[in-house]
């Protein structure tokens, strides 16, 4: 078989065709750092201390070759704890099978004051990745993919599954006011976050029954085309099969039955949403009191795919400045 030029022979080889663009995307990143510094820092902090902008840097190339690495190998360097979002550190076994797999992707640690600081120290009990203050990073990955994390009181929405930061001067993660995200990260108000969190759910359990069943829930009256509010006897159809589905054979796809989509479970600061089973046919409602809506996704796909929306604040379908919709492909 001919060799392809798109698979480097060595993972050293795979590293340095990687990280070839570095040097070309340098305008970019100069760019992006210019933003966080006016976004997240005070103008003291802008002017006399570079180390929040430096451990933003450090944060998103942690994070991109975590992304490699489980795009490369369907893997992650550890195996997670769990199918749920996973919290890690940039340290030990982690750290040491990330190198071992793309070595040299970061700068060797230098010692300040008699502490190794920003970047990689070789430690063969511990190895650790340090930021601007001798802290190590941490990384959360996104271990139900559905395309949102919680760290923290905070909602991140990613399209990579992995976001990494810096815990600042004081060394807790926990404390986002002198925290060092990775560049990409994107916060979400709680309910917005709650709602696409929903929307998913339901998304991922329209594709379990309609691979079940060949056909999605009955809607009457609905042409397969236009918006039509999901509701009535098709929620409650969703909700029995997947009361019934086999955790064998695609549990993931059951997220909806979780006892945190329930509405009477919201979560803390979270709006009373969710699945709601008060009446003769349950229902499940977005952060605003509203149904959500399907419709027909756009592209090509092997079966007739639905998009799923909340009406955003307003309820209106119509205006989609503020509608939601998950970040789970519903493919």
């Amino acid at each position: 078989m001919p060799e392809s030029p798109f698979i480097p022979e060595s993972p050293s080889e795979r590293k340095k065709e990687r990280k070839s663009p570095k040097g070309c995307y340098g305008l970019i990143t100069i760019v992006a750092l210019f933003l966080f510094a006016t976004l997240f820092l005070s103008p003291v902090q802008r002017v006399g201390d570079i180390r929040p902008m430096l451990a933003a840097e450090q944060a998103e190339e942690l994070r991109f070759e975590v992304t490699v690495y489980h795009r490369e190998t369907g893997e992650y360097p550890v195996e997670l704890p769990t199918s749920e979002d996973a919290d890690l550190l940039a340290e030990g076994a982690f750290l040491r099978e990330l190198l071992n797999y793309s070595p040299d992707s970061f700068y060797e640690a230098k010692q300040r004051e008699g502490k190794w600081v920003r970047g990689f120290v070789d430690d063969p009990e511990k190895p650790r990745l340090l930021d601007p203050w001798g802290n190590v990073f941490s990384i959360r990955i996104d271990g139900d993919g559905d395309g949102v994390v919680l760290v923290g009181d905070r909602a991140l929405k990613t399209d990579h599954g992995v976001f990494a930061w810096s815990p600042g001067p004081d060394g807790d993660p926990d404390t986002w006011e002198d925290n060092a995200p990775d560049l990409e990260m994107i916060f979400l108000p709680v309910d917005r976050n709650r709602a696409q969190r929903l929307a998913a759910a339901i998304a991922k359990g329209l594709y379990s029954y309609y691979k079940a069943e060949g056909s999605y829930p009955s809607i009457p009256g609905w042409d397969g085309e236009s918006q039509v509010v999901f509701e009535g006897q098709a929620v409650a159809d969703l909700l029995d099969h997947l009361s019934n589905h086999s955790t064998e054979e695609g549990g993931k796809y059951r997220a909806l039955l979780k006892p945190e989509f329930t509405a009477e479970n919201a979560g803390v600061g979270e709006p009373r949403s969710g699945v709601v089973r008060d009446g003769e046919v349950p229902k499940i409602i977005d952060p605003w009191g509203n149904p959500f809506y399907l419709e027909n996704a756009p592209g090509e796909s092997s079966y007739p795919a639905l998009a799923v929306s909340s009406a955003g604040p307003d309820g209106d379908p119509d205006a989609e400045l503020d509608n939601i919709q998950p970040r789970w492909g519903w493919r």
